[in-house]
């Protein structure tokens, strides 16, 4: 078997770093996989030339999916970056179906490494009934896989029943994100003191939990003050587990209660990820920090936020060093491709994002950008050198690196074109959903606006017509004030004449007859004897005919001055409205004339059209002779009756 081109192998350790020489990348490398154990189970196919010098070293990897090469590339990687490689046991946890599949490809294209690979039909339908994918959540779909969740199930799928029997017991596993390359010698991780944590792993403080966490409903279930929202996250893409601690803090318990939680809550309890949260929930800060050099993370992502392009700023990367990057710049401060700065010193580096490198062909955007790791020598295809501060620091392309660990075999071998095409047709099914949803919300929004803007309309309408109404009845009132103000005048000087012909009332007439006829005042009884001895008086003439005095003559015609300026004040009223109603008269003879007018006029065009057909049809028809002619006239009396029944009727 040819070992693989462009492997990197370790030559001897430096205080915290590893120098690699050119001259051993192919000979040490391929001597470090043929010296790799090989045990019941194993896939390796070289012998063992010693037992391990230590313990043995065991590394989960959990994935459903059937393109082994982000697998393969873990796995190579880790070996030919380790000491002591024979202490090292990968053990891939997939499906039933594939395991036969996936250990017959390790061990024809991953020789000389121990990989066994494990599967639990029981446990993968417990985990999927307790996962619960919500779109409102902004994760993708593809992270609800039960296998997400599988590195807090490690220790029950290594006891599978596929064994034969066999218990596995072990102290402590590591767990690794099938998306890393390792750089570094994970005996480091495997040989540390976790001082009584359930496990260690890498904060990672670009991330806060309340970017993951929804606080509000955190605080609605009774956890309030029970988190700190500004805590930094831990990435999972790495993690060390302490066994027995972990199932002694009861992890994996509260992790369930978390999910539980979630599917259960009426709002989304965190956003923008499936498995992370839980488990940070799980844990609130109870885990051993590892220094970052273990989780160089971001190497799958296409845009840098604003954020974080401003501590790459402030890390010295002007705008000449990013222009000789080839970055471009975001309207709102972010920038792409993404620029990694820790792959230098890094000893893991994760592929974490969309843009994966076994998929980066397919995305055809540019791959982000990594400082070039020390460890690794090679001649670059893309490769930029920018100065920061006073060091030049070479760049090159983060997928380009993930492929020194694979061969051009291998990765023809371990793609499953099927399931890449299955990817591609679930994410056209999922945008064809997304967009008929779009536009069924966009009819039903068309529709409800329609229907708003039409009862607008209707309200409206009826108001102008209430309007209308109140208008129209404000008229026939002020109509109706304006006869009866004209009514009045008319009245009352009816009623004067009807008054003045009539005479006095009866009741005047006796009145004027009571005064006429009382009996003078008895005279003083010194004059009654003059009284009786005076000859008798004629008899007294009728009121009208009694001669006046000054005075009463003065009232009499003071009375006939009022009563002349009352009939003068009378007839000053009754004129402008005697002119007002003239005025309305004209103003409605005008109209009837203007009508007339229009009328004739009109007929007289009728007419002269009429004429001039008849004359016309009279040249076309001149051979017809008097039949054509009987006709024309009987249709020309027709016609003219119509015409005039129809001019009296609107006359």
């Amino acid at each position: 078997m040819v070992a693989p081109r462009n492997i990197c192998q370790m030559s001897s350790w430096k205080t915290h770093g590893i120098t690699i020489t050119l001259a051993l990348v192919a000979l040490v490398g391929f001597l470090h996989i043929l010296q790799l154990n090989t045990h019941v189970g194993s896939t390796g196919a070289a012998e063992r030339r010693g037992p391990p010098k230590g313990p043995l070293i065991h590394v989960c990897l959990c994935s459903d999916d059937r393109d082994l090469r982000p697998t393969a590339v873990a796995i190579r990687s880790a070996a030919v970056s380790a000491a002591e490689p024979e202490r090292l046991v990968f053990h891939f946890i997939t499906t039933p179906e594939f395991a036969d599949t996936a250990r017959q490809l390790f061990r024809e294209h991953v020789p000389g490494v121990r990989i066994e690979v494990h599967h639990n039909a029981k446990l993968d339908a417990q985990l999927s009934g307790l996962i619960s994918w919500r779109k409102s959540s902004k994760s993708r779909r593809v992270l609800a896989s039960h296998f997400n969740f599988a590195p807090f199930y490690l220790d029950l799928y290594l006891n599978e029943e596929s064994r034969g029997g066999k218990k596995f017991s072990t102290q402590r596993l590591i767990y690794l994100d099938t998306d890393t390359l390792i750089l570094g010698d994970l005996a480091e991780l495997h040989d540390m003191d976790l001082k009584g944590h359930s496990c260690a792993a890498v904060p990672y403080c670009l991330q806060r939990m309340e970017d993951y966490v929804n606080f509000e409903v955190l605080n609605e279930l009774g956890f309030e003050n029970v988190y700190d929202p500004k805590a930094c996250i831990a990435n999972r893409g790495l993690l060390i587990i302490d066994v027995p601690t972990w199932k002694q803090k009861n992890i994996t318990g509260k992790i369930e209660d978390w999910m539980t939680r979630y599917r259960n809550a009426e709002r989304d309890l965190w956003l923008g990820g499936m498995s992370q949260p839980p488990w940070l929930l799980a844990m609130n800060g109870d885990y051993m920090e590892l220094g970052e050099e273990w989780n160089c993370n971001s190497l799958g992502r296409d845009t840098m936020s604003m954020w974080e392009s401003v501590t790459l700023r402030k890390n010295g990367y002007d705008h000449k060093a990013l222009r000789g990057l080839g970055v471009k710049f975001g309207p709102y401060g972010s920038i792409s491709p993404y620029v990694v700065t820790c792959s230098i010193n890094a000893k893991l580096l994760h592929y974490n994002g969309e843009m994966k490198p076994w998929v980066a062909d397919r995305l055809r955007r540019q791959s982000p950008a990594c400082s070039l790791p020390r460890s690794v020598d090679h001649k670059w295809t893309w490769q930029k050198t920018v100065r920061v501060y006073c060091d030049d620091i070479t760049f090159v392309s983060c997928s380009e690196l993930w492929s020194l660990f694979i061969s051009q075999r291998a990765v023809g071998a371990l793609k499953d074109l099927d399931s890449e095409w299955v990817e591609e047709e679930r994410r056209w099914l999922d945008q064809r959903r997304e967009d008929r949803e779009k536009a069924e919300k966009e009819r039903k929004d068309k529709e409800k606006k329609a229907k708003e803007d039409q009862e607008k309309k209707d309200a409206e309408k009826k108001e102008d017509k209430d309007k209308d109404k109140d208008k129209d009845k404000k008229k026939d009132k002020d109509k109706d004030k304006k006869k009866d103000k004209k009514k009045e005048p008319e009245k009352v000087d009816s009623q004067a004449d009807a008054k003045a012909d009539a005479g006095p009332t009866p009741k005047e007439a006796e009145t004027k007859d009571t005064k006429v006829e009382e009996a003078p005042k008895a005279a003083p009884p010194e004059k009654e004897k003059e009284v009786a001895a005076a000859p008798k008086e004629e008899a007294k003439p009728p009121p009208s005919e009694v001669p006046q005095k000054p005075e009463e003559k003065k009232k009499a015609k003071s009375k006939d001055k009022e009563k002349t300026k009352e009939k003068e004040k009378k007839d000053k009223a009754k004129k402008p409205k005697e002119k007002e109603v003239k005025k309305d008269k004209d103003k409605d003879k005008d109209k009837d004339k203007k009508d007339k007018e229009e009328k004739e006029r009109k007929q007289r065009e009728k007419d002269e059209r009429e004429k001039k057909d008849k004359e016309e049809q009279e040249n076309l028809q001149e051979g017809d002779g008097d039949a054509a002619d009987e006709g024309d006239a009987e249709d020309d009396a027709g016609g003219d009756g119509n015409d005039g029944s129809g001019s009296d009727e609107e006359q």
